[in-house]
């Protein structure tokens, strides 16, 4: 008797399973996807819900969905499926806004069609958020290519990403370091639902990661795990991606027009500080100071002139102001300034 009454106690004090949504998008995604729903079913932790936002898809992708999340597998593992879909794509950020809208768990793992993860994903994101103030986990990821070849670096050593960097990421300056470049890639993330309410909508110039981003930084704090828990898939057909900053590729970015990408900018910059006036999320007055900042040198970036000699003197200035370290990529962004084409 002694014996099942402990049993029974242990039982009654384990603690709840976590609630956890998937949230994944889709546009023809037939060639990986059965590769990842099978991962995401194969989970330590499995979610409660997965929710897939498809965006037009013209390829086998609803067929594939419909042939491995069958409602009898879905109910032996415990899983809610909720599938939208629409005829006319809405593109990467707002198919995500779509389906993030669309979770109810407390926590909600964004999923890309195309990658693979690793068993104990879910586990180890979920238990990232060790304290209430945690709005974001997000981890490394394994490179591999369209056939599941690994790649030599890993997602965080392609993007560059240094150890300081990661350290600042996860303190009081994580704001600061994501308004200077985003080191949140949304396949490796897990967010708090409360998060997705208050980053409602994504604004137009964004991408969906990196909104979130910000968000975390300013509603509380980010945790990174540095486990890679993902296969990130590299393939022709990728929408968004990531490449290393290698000669060749620095060489590329210096041949392209400065005033698209600056005009890009300022459009995200002028929405965020429009909406760190009216959003859910407050931001501290430090917060809102650094982004006005940094929308003021955006705009002169923006403006600096076609000639070269004149166009190296403004840089000149806002480099030895410290502005191109304090608010951009320092050298990076002087170089791009600099020798870039109009």
């Amino acid at each position: 008797m002694s014996g099942r009454g402990n049993s029974e106690e242990l039982h009654a004090s384990a603690p709840p399973a976590p609630d956890i949504s998937v949230a994944l998008c889709t546009y023809n995604g037939e060639r990986f996807l059965e590769e990842q729903l099978e991962s995401i079913l194969g989970q330590s932790v499995l979610p409660r819900e997965i929710v897939i936002s498809d965006d037009g898809s013209t390829d086998g992708t609803l067929a594939v969905l419909a042939r491995v999340l069958t409602p009898r597998r879905l109910d032996e593992l415990g899983i809610q499926l909720t599938v939208l879909r629409r005829e006319k794509p809405l593109g990467v950020t707002k198919n995500f806004g779509a389906a993030l809208a669309a979770c109810s768990g407390d926590f909600v793992s964004l999923c890309d069609q195309d990658d693979v993860w690793r068993a104990n994903r879910l586990e180890r994101l979920v238990a990232g958020f060790s304290s209430p103030e945690v709005m974001l986990v997000h981890s490394d990821a394994r490179m591999i290519d369209a056939s599941g070849n690994p790649l030599r670096h890993s997602l965080l050593a392609t993007l560059g990403v240094r150890s300081r960097e990661r350290r600042a990421e996860q303190g009081p300056k994580a704001f600061e370091v994501l308004l200077r470049r985003n080191l949140v890639t949304g396949a490796t993330a897990m967010v708090r639902r409360s998060l997705i309410t208050a980053s409602q909508p994504f604004p137009k110039s964004w991408v969906h990661d990196h909104w979130l981003a910000v968000m975390a930084a300013i509603a509380g704090r980010i945790v990174l795990c540095p486990e890679t828990l993902i296969d990130y898939r590299q393939h022709e057909t990728n929408q968004i991606g990531a490449v290393k900053l290698t000669p060749s590729v620095a060489v590329g970015i210096l041949g392209r027009s400065r005033r698209v990408r600056h005009e890009a900018r300022v459009n995200r910059m002028e929405e965020l500080t429009t909406r760190l006036d009216n959003s859910g999320v407050r931001a501290t007055d430090g917060q809102k100071s650094f982004a006005a900042q940094k929308l003021t040198h955006e705009r002169v970036r923006l403006a600096l002139p076609d000639r070269r000699p004149a166009r190296w003197r403004l840089v000149a200035r806002e480099f030895v102001s410290g502005k191109y370290h304090r608010l951009s990529r320092g050298f990076v962004d002087v170089a791009r300034d600099a020798l870039s084409p109009s």
